[in-house]
């Protein structure tokens, strides 16, 4: 095989006991112990293994090791490379390296495939392992390696620990489902970086569990509703120890609404849940009941409203009568509303292509009669009485004022006429008395 045309990873593990890992093949004719996926590659690979204490370390290159988690028998090693390496193209295999105290023989791992991450099995409780990695271009030359970290396998009677940080990392479109997304929950191992944890997600009524993850901090919830919430369970296990299993962590997760998701689309989405419903019984027209429905005018407007109106009658029957409002509007008056019931229930769906949206309101019919006529005796006949009792005080001063001046006129009448005749009265003394002076009263006489 020709190791220059091949991207590979090259892994080096020194233990203090000699692990199998059964994915993997022992190469008898090299003078290490290299376990390679086939023994095909083993020619190509023992003399670089074996020379590999000869290699320099070339400068401003290097990795970092990190424990990603670990239990009693295994170690997950992460590798994160440089990336300011100006030639990273040119890295086509690695090799890591683990040895315990008093190591005499190391173990070798071939990957024929570039991975970041490792996990070492068959090892032994409670026990510390060294760990280094080297980075090799196509010509075999090393061109990185890490310096050697410490990490240490778990005892046999370990617990898991409870997960942290538990949170919704993020969101995609369901490719099944437009209006469903895809929610990926990622969480961090407890401080013994345990590595297998059972998932467990309610939605209402589904429950759900993906069976376990191992070396894995996060899972993915498919076809999620839309501006929905629901709940997540992680809890460390022991595949090999029921009676040592961890404590869940819950959290509730919110989903965006479609129209957080695609903003304003109401050919996707349904319309925003319409906002202000309320409704007024009126009394008007000399006791006619009517019913005054009224709500808020959304920002995007709907295509139009469905408006159901529902009476609960004595004898526990609904009638239900429907009305289609334009999308425009934002009021809605019924007149000579019957108002005979024990409840109302006013339901108000907006729809648009998306689908549609509802509010509802309601509440008991006698009450609200009652207030709707208390409203009506307050505002209508209480002003309707003043009026009156205005109006006739005003009839009745006016009528007095003209009685009044009937009788001034009437008097003013007679003290003319008794004026007029003490005035004739008068005049005929001076008149008599003027001939009688003269000689002639006789004849005035």
């Amino acid at each position: 095989m020709n190791i220059l045309n091949i991207i590979f990873c090259l892994l080096v593990l020194v233990v203090i006991y000699d692990p199998w890992i059964h994915t993997y093949k022992i190469c008898t004719e090299c003078n290490v112990n290299l376990r390679v996926p086939s023994v095909n590659q083993c020619g190509s690979f023992c003399d670089i293994v074996s020379n590999k204490t000869k290699d320099s370390i070339p400068s401003k290159r290097s990795w970092k090791l990190k424990l990603i988690c670990r239990s009693d028998t295994s170690l997950f090693i992460g590798a994160d490379l440089d990336l300011k390496f100006e030639n990273l193209d040119s890295i086509v295999f690695q090799i890591y390296e683990l040895y315990a105290p008093e190591t005499t023989r190391p173990v070798y791992y071939l990957q024929d495939k570039l991975v970041s991450n490792m996990k070492f099995d068959n090892l032994s409780e409670s026990t510390s392992y060294t760990v280094s990695v080297a980075a090799y271009n196509r010509k075999a030359e090393l061109i990185g390696k890490s310096k050697e970290y410490w990490f240490e396998t778990l005892s046999s009677k370990y617990a898991p620990g409870k997960p942290k940080n538990l949170r919704l990392q993020n969101i995609t479109i369901d490719e099944n489902n437009p209006k469903a997304v895809k929610a990926r929950i990622s969480w961090e191992p407890a401080g013994n970086k345990n590595c297998d944890f059972e998932v467990v997600t309610i939605m209402g009524d589904y429950i759900r569990s993906n069976g376990g993850t191992h070396g894995i901090f996060y899972s993915e919830v498919a076809n999620v509703e839309m501006g929905t919430t629901f709940h997540v369970g992680i809890e460390g296990k022991r595949p090999n120890a029921s009676h040592l299993q961890g404590k869940p962590t819950w959290r509730e997760f919110t989903v965006p609404s479609c129209l957080e998701m695609y903003p304003d689309n109401l050919t996707i989405c349904a319309p925003p849940e319409p906002q202000g419903l309320n409704f007024q019984l009126s009394y008007f027209y000399f006791g006619s009941l009517s019913i005054d429905i009224t709500w808020d005018t959304p920002r995007l407007l709907p295509d139009y409203y469905k408006l159901s109106i529902s009476v609960l009658s004595p004898d526990m029957k609904t009638s239900t009568i429907r009305y289609f409002v334009s999308g425009e509007k934002n009021r809605f008056l019924v007149n000579h509303f019957s108002g005979d019931g024990l409840n109302v229930e006013i339901q108000l769906k907006a729809y648009s292509k998306g689908g549609f949206s509802s509010a509802i309101v309601g509440g008991s019919l006698s009450e609200i009669k009652e207030n709707a006529l208390d409203n009506y005796i307050r505002f209508f006949i209480m002003p309707l009485g003043v009026v009156i009792v205005f109006v006739f005080l005003i009839l009745f001063v006016a009528c007095l004022i003209l009685k009044i001046q009937k009788e001034n006129s009437e008097l003013n009448a007679k003290i003319n006429i008794h004026r007029k005749k003490i005035m004739a009265k008068a005049l005929r003394r001076y008149l008599q008395e003027v001939h009688r002076n003269d000689g002639l009263g006789e004849i005035l006489v």
